[in-house]
């Protein structure tokens, strides 16, 4: 927002010159008028419907959350009218809300309304069976409705290129719309893209693919809608629908938004930098806002599993481990890494340093990783044949078969039935050697033993009752 640069460094004495007169003489109309046409908006968003009959099927109502109910509800009120003031919006719930819940239960009720007959899902690769089921289970959509589609499927890739499939709605990859979009000559009722902040670089070719698709509808769902900076916001909405944000141009939008926005946020902002940040800020949200569902874990209390308790216990290093830990701190590996970082935030990385780049993979992270060992257990960052010896020396018998063979699929000393999520492989290490040891000592003899496969935990096992 424009304010008279002279008036703003002292050059005008009048007393009825200062920031704010100067920002309501020279701007009151405009900002009076755009603040209107979007509280215009805002209204017509609550109050159009489409007239079909949308409802959530009584077993799926029972089994949400009310903020589920009243997400579901949001987004029918945004999606489904033909005429709404915008093509779609921003659902930015914090995670572990259950976006993907109340998308499936949207879809499945806006389908059998015949409101969206054909509708695009994009998420990433891993989360593609995750809507498949979500869409069976919450949208109530048998399997010949939803069609996944992937990479080497190549039937079912030119079947969605000529249009030719009977399928309501299909559940695919960002790799695939980059790579096929041109091919497509379908459109669709309503595209969905999970995991959005994947287009926030607009000179991405994932996002200018996106772009490409014809939608009647378009819904983003990301847990982080700003990372970095609001250009990234900007480029949401602008796959969304440009004319939110009046459909202004990338570098306008940087230049005279995300910059102003940026400068008030300084330590060494003036108050006018201030004051015309936070203006500029309330404008830009006053335009999404009536666009984007954002909530928080925090104003969920219902949320929270009841009696759930997280203990934090702290553990002091044994001897050993403090020394192995320090020594390897000391190392030639870690001082390597620590010289790479140095190199690249100093930006003076040689020709030489390219070229052994490849060489030297995993950086820091490989290094930490070896620390957590140490710090979880210094058996855990020996070798097979080193453990084996140390074994020995301990007067234990090591077993004929090499421990890094032994099963990922059982586990022990857990009642049947119980779940158990195990992260990181050193942990399932840990709990073979424990089980190893055990049988060992003859403490429990091996057909007494209970075992389980790896599953992940369920919210409702009291603390007590778990291994970790």
């Amino acid at each position: 927002m424009e304010v008279d640069a002279a008036a703003c460094d002292g050059t005008n004495d009048s007393s009825d010159t200062t920031l704010e007169n100067i920002f309501q003489q020279e701007h009151h109309w405009r900002t009076y008028v755009e603040e209107r046409e979007f509280r215009a908006r805002a209204r017509l968003l609550e109050k159009r419907s489409s007239g079909k009959v949308f409802e959530i099927p009584k077993e799926v109502h029972e089994s949400l959350y009310p903020h589920q109910v009243h997400g579901v509800q949001w987004l029918h009120r945004l999606l489904s009218p033909a005429d709404a003031p915008s093509k779609g919006g921003v659902f930015a719930d914090e995670m572990g809300l259950g976006k993907t819940v109340q998308c499936s239960a949207y879809v499945g009720a806006a389908v059998r309304a015949e409101i969206h007959k054909r509708v695009l899902v994009v998420a990433p690769g891993g989360l593609l069976n995750t809507w498949h089921q979500d869409m069976q289970k919450w949208g109530l959509l048998k399997g010949r409705r939803i069609l996944v589609v992937r990479a080497n499927d190549q039937g079912e890739r030119l079947r969605v290129a000529k249009g030719d499939f009977k399928e309501s709605v299909v559940i695919t990859t960002y790799g695939m719309i980059a790579n096929d979009v041109c091919t497509w000559n379908v459109t669709w009722d309503l595209a969905i893209l999970d995991e959005g902040h994947t287009i926030k670089n607009l000179d991405s070719k994932t996002t200018q693919a996106c772009h490409k698709l014809r939608t009647n509808k378009r819904l983003i769902v990301t847990g982080t809608p700003v990372m970095n900076n609001l250009c990234e916001l900007y480029a949401l909405f602008h796959f969304v629908d440009p004319s939110i944000l009046n459909n202004h141009s990338p570098s306008y939008f940087r230049r005279r938004v995300s910059k102003r926005v940026e400068d008030g946020q300084l330590r060494c902002s003036s108050d006018h930098d201030v004051v015309v940040s936070r203006r500029q800020l309330d404008r830009l949200m006053a335009k999404v806002k009536p666009f984007t569902l954002r909530r928080t874990k925090a104003d969920q209390p219902h949320v929270i599993t009841a009696g759930k308790r997280d203990n934090v216990v702290w553990i002091e290093m044994a001897p050993d481990q403090l020394a192995l830990y320090r020594a390897y701190l000391d190392g030639e590996q870690m001082t390597r890494a620590i010289e790479r970082i140095k190199q690249q935030q100093t930006k003076r990385r040689t020709k030489q340093a390219n070229k052994t780049k490849n060489k030297e993979r995993g950086g820091i992270l490989c290094e930490l990783t070896q620390l957590k060992k140490i710090c979880d257990h210094t058996w855990l960052h020996m070798p097979q044949g080193a453990f084996q010896q140390r074994m020995v020396e301990m007067g234990v018998q090591c077993p004929p078969a090499s421990l890094g063979n032994a099963d990922e699929e059982e586990i022990v000393l857990l009642p049947p039935g119980e779940d158990l999520f195990v992260p990181h492989r050193w942990m399932r290490k840990t709990l073979r050697e424990l089980r190893e040891n055990i049988q060992w000592r003859g403490v429990m003899p091996c057909h007494a033993m209970p075992s389980s496969t790896w599953r992940r935990s369920s919210c409702h096992t009291a603390g007590c009752e778990r291994l970790w």
